[in-house]
């Protein structure tokens, strides 16, 4: 199947930049189809899963094997098709369902919204139940310092662009079916998370249903996800969690505007960074609470400040606990570009940084195929191997939200 129908556009009007971007991504996309190998490949690999697990015990015992495996992931990155095979994903496929939908509204083209009904019939044949509803992880065993994630235990990080895709389907198609997707994933995520209670207003929430952990960001998505759900089926117990989990991450912002990953995880980094910005700002839209505002904007003021350099390349880390081979992350250009017309309304200048960010991109890092460089080393090697959990549906999503802000400027 074609994606991408050049017929839409009027042959009297020529594609813009970021159009032409997105067409040489979906002819890619349609030779490639929607399984790829994954930034993870090495760490899933019994050797990968056995070196964190000695490493989360004996750091300098595992230490050879994880620096072997990190150079591998860095600098050989082709190799991991002799440790693992193509997969399909949640965050890739809920991704690009949610470029395509905007695609359907960007042309009007009832192919687009098509090819995002068969992710998301797909997308739900691999969900996991769970007691109270429904949700996605990884297709693999993850080892964490938080914990031992079995394949396909739901994530809180990855399940709401899931709620997001089957969301954005719903407003479009009004299709009960959708409707009631929707409604086991609010369940999934206010029920059968654990929460660790801080005080009668302040509460953080795990990775999964298996771990205690305190990550900043989970806590953001899963507030962003019960406010939505919220709107939608009026419960107040979602919006009671959804506030705790909002002051949770309001407290544990810095003097500076940043966020740690976790409350015993001190870094700081890109995509991390807009996670919480993004997510805390989609609370505000529905609570319309001034403090979280503020905090958002001094939260994008440290990430413009410190997250980008001089050329306005993103800088993947502004406090790093562990050294990683990483000078430029896609996943950072993602998600800056997306961040930019989601903030904009309340923050001056947004839109106008994300723009030149993604004709960077699109100059720099879209490769003659069309899919786009995963990641730059700093002795200024590139990995080509296209993953699509990590960053490449995320790019496509973001170029595709550019092309909607078009069309709304012009309005």
């Amino acid at each position: 199947m074609v994606f991408w129908k050049r017929s839409v556009i009027p042959k009297d009007e020529p594609m813009t930049k970021i159009e032409r971007s997105v067409e040489r991504f979906l002819l890619w996309l349609d030779d490639n189809g929607f399984y790829s190998f994954d930034q993870f490949d090495y760490w899933e690999s019994k050797i990968g899963i056995l070196s964190k697990k000695i490493f989360l015990k004996n750091k300098w015992l595992a230490a050879p094997m994880v620096l072997t495996l990190q150079c591998l992931e860095s600098f050989f990155p082709q190799a991991r098709m002799l440790f693992a095979n193509k997969k399909r994903f949640a965050t890739g496929d809920a991704h690009l369902a949610l470029g395509f939908i905007n695609l359907y509204k960007y042309h009007s083209a009832p192919d687009y919204k098509e090819s995002a009904r068969q992710i998301l019939h797909e997308l739900l044949s691999y969900s996991t139940p769970t007691p109270s509803g429904v949700g996605w992880g990884y297709p693999y065993t993850w080892v964490t310092s938080r914990g031992i994630y079995p394949p396909g235990i739901p994530l809180i990080t990855v399940t709401p662009y899931c709620f997001d895709a089957f969301l954005a389907m719903f407003e479009i198609t009004r299709e009960q079916n959708y409707l009631d997707t929707i409604e086991q994933i609010g369940r999934f995520a206010a029920f059968d998370l654990n929460e660790v209670i801080i005080s009668s207003d302040e509460t953080s929430v795990s990775y999964s249903p298996i771990d205690y952990g305190q990550v900043i960001n989970a806590s953001a998505y899963r507030a962003a996800l019960l406010m939505k759900a919220f709107k939608l089926f009026s419960i107040k117990e979602y919006e009671k969690k959804a506030i705790q989990n909002i002051n949770f991450v309001l407290n544990q912002q810095q003097a500076d505007g940043s966020w740690y990953y976790s409350t015993n995880e001190a870094f700081i980094d890109h995509f991390h960074t807009c996670f919480v910005l993004k997510n805390l700002y989609k609370t505000y839209l529905i609570l319309e609470d001034e403090k979280i505002l503020r905090a958002v904007k001094k939260g994008y003021d440290y990430y413009r400040r410190f997250l980008f350099r001089k050329d306005h390349t993103p800088i993947h880390f502004s406090k790093m606990t562990k050294p990683k081979f990483r000078k430029i992350e896609m996943y950072d250009y993602a998600e800056g570009i997306a961040l930019g017309p989601l903030l904009n309304p309340d923050i001056d200048g947004a839109l106008d940084f994300s723009l030149p960010l993604a004709q960077h991109l699109i100059d720099i890092y879209q490769l003659e195929k069309g899919y786009f460089v995963t990641r730059v080393t700093p002795l200024n090697t590139r990995n080509k191997v296209p993953y699509l959990r990590w960053p490449q549906a995320q790019l496509f999503y973001a170029l595709t939200i550019l092309l909607l802000t078009t069309i709304k400027k012009k309005e």
